[in-house]
């Protein structure tokens, strides 16, 4: 192969594999004991979240602008969602009488299973899909002044938010867009989960409670948000040690 596979990846295959060896000594196809498999451990790194400042700059420089994708940025900063929920998101899916948002479709780049080194076919293609959990497909409801700015865009229901068209803006392009955004306000480079990251600590500070906050992400389990999203900043950490003065 070209490109080494991720740890990610290598698990998700070696799990699908247990799964068949496993079909396959219930019905008596196998006769031997299913090997023990050692899955790759994925390094934790430290999920890099904005500054009140930069979420500040970002969030003002986002309301002077009156273009689609401005504002799919600026509705990643207040629902959180992943980067291919909102190539995927439809006028359709924006209900203006309950003032809510439904997530059911994401939008990915794939490996070209038709592709080969004689072929002119593409390496990876765009797939538009339900997203992959459950959890994942779910109702939002939008703060008052998110459903009005909303309405101000508001298209056709078949047409993309992003395009303001019937075909979507793939990942990559949202990527290239966002970081000359980043650019223009003179904000660090922080990827685009980091908005996300970013979303749930901030509501958390804010007061919501992590089952709540699970739900709106798309978690299959608090411990995910918790472990996965949410930072407590040294202010915070500074004012819980400071419950421990005796009055």
């Amino acid at each position: 192969m070209d490109e080494a596979l991720s740890i990610s990846y290598i698990n998700t295959i070696l799990s699908i594999f247990k799964n068949i060896l496993k079909f396959a000594k219930q019905y008596g196809y196998l006769t031997t004991s299913i090997p023990i498999f050692q899955l790759p451990k994925q390094r934790k790194t430290p999920s890099d979240i904005f500054s009140l400042s930069e979420w500040a700059c970002l969030n003002n420089y986002l309301l002077t602008q009156n273009d689609n994708f401005s504002f799919g940025i600026f509705l990643c900063m207040y629902t959180g969602i992943r980067i291919g929920e909102l190539c995927g998101l439809r006028w359709e899916d924006f209900d203006s009488k309950s003032g809510q948002l439904m997530i059911k479709r994401t939008v990915y780049r794939i490996k070209n299973m038709a592709y080969t080194s004689d072929n002119s076919l593409p390496k990876t293609i765009v797939s538009i899909a339900s997203p992959k959990t459950p959890s994942s497909i779910r109702e939002m409801p939008l703060p008052a002044f998110l459903c009005r700015k909303m309405q101000q865009y508001s298209s056709d229901p078949l047409h993309y938010i992003l395009t303001v068209t019937t075909k979507c803006m793939e990942p990559r392009i949202v990527q290239k867009k966002y970081k000359n955004i980043l650019k223009k306000c003179e904000i660090r480079y922080l990827n685009f989960h980091s908005l996300r990251h970013s979303f749930a600590s901030i509501g958390i500070s804010k007061g919501f409670n992590c089952k709540t906050l699970s739900e709106i992400l798309g978690h299959s389990s608090v411990n995910i948000t918790l472990n996965t999203y949410v930072h407590s900043s040294i202010e915070q950490r500074r004012q819980c040690m400071e419950l421990l003065v005796m009055k």
